[in-house]
């Protein structure tokens, strides 16, 4: 997962890239280009297998005034996909060169009428049409995945169907990872988005913070007691794994897998 296009369209109706230690902001119109990123997107593709995502928002988006009306969503989605997917003689501009990323991920962490209001579901509709457009004519397949707050059971899951969900279960107190003791053999909240995921058809993965200060508000597990916090969804049919962010975490996410595989 690459994280983060942290503004869709700004107050200068630019584009913003936020890629933690490789920041790269809007200049002018145009993204700083980030020619070895997409040597590294492609090296993970081929040489290590991997599936590249994508993802939109995060919780640093004050700066995205969204868009005016669909058409100007469905405008921004095209500018989008001319960006990061196949490239054309209309993509102009290509952070990435000519890497082309595996789907999208979208973590709009929007209230329902802050998620109307910014034309969200056009933006999300209209991307996938466009990938789905792009496999039908014989090009490689195109996944997406929301990342939504665990509390947030509205508009964004509604937009299209998933290939898979990654819930965040942290930064909400409500339903904090934590909210069960490890000594319960159910999460009520684990069990509310199996529901879920079943509805939508797709899967959902525990979404955990990666280390302490990604979880301000709470949700962090110690290594130690990953087994026993994630022991409940193990047995739940549309789990299908656990979703971590990388940082100063000591290899946070191998530990996770340790612990989905302990059972």
């Amino acid at each position: 997962m690459i994280a983060f296009i942290s503004a869709l369209n700004n107050a200068k109706g630019e584009i913003e890239i936020n890629l933690a230690n490789q920041l790269w902001y809007a200049q002018g119109g145009q993204p700083y280009p980030a020619p070895k990123t997409g040597a590294d997107i492609k090296t993970c593709q081929t040489t290590n297998q991997k599936t590249i995502l994508l993802s939109f928002g995060g919780a640093e988006t004050a700066a995205d005034k969204g868009y005016a009306s669909d058409d100007e969503a469905k405008a921004g989605a095209k500018k989008i996909w001319e960006m990061f997917g196949p490239k054309t003689a209309a993509s102009s501009i290509r952070p990435f060169d000519d890497a082309v990323v595996d789907g999208f991920d979208f973590d709009f962490e929007d209230e329902t009428a802050v998620f109307a209001s910014r034309h969200r579901d056009a933006f999300i509709k209209e991307l996938s049409s466009l990938a789905r457009a792009a496999e039908t004519a014989g090009g490689k397949k195109f996944y997406f995945s929301a990342a939504p707050e665990c509390t947030q059971k509205n508009s964004l899951l509604s937009s299209i169907k998933y290939d898979m969900v990654f819930v965040q279960f942290y930064n909400n107190p409500t339903c904090d990872v934590r909210k069960y003791q490890q000594s319960e053999s159910t999460n009520t909240f684990f069990n509310q988005w199996d529901e879920i995921a079943k509805s939508n058809g797709t899967k959902f993965f525990v979404g955990l913070p990666g280390f302490s200060s990604a979880a301000t508000n709470g949700g962090y597990v110690s290594p130690e007691n990953l087994t026993g916090y994630l022991k409940p969804a193990l047995s739940l049919t549309n789990m299908a794994g656990a979703m971590s962010g990388l940082g100063p975490n000591d290899m946070y996410h191998k530990k996770v897998n340790t612990a989905l595989v302990s059972k």
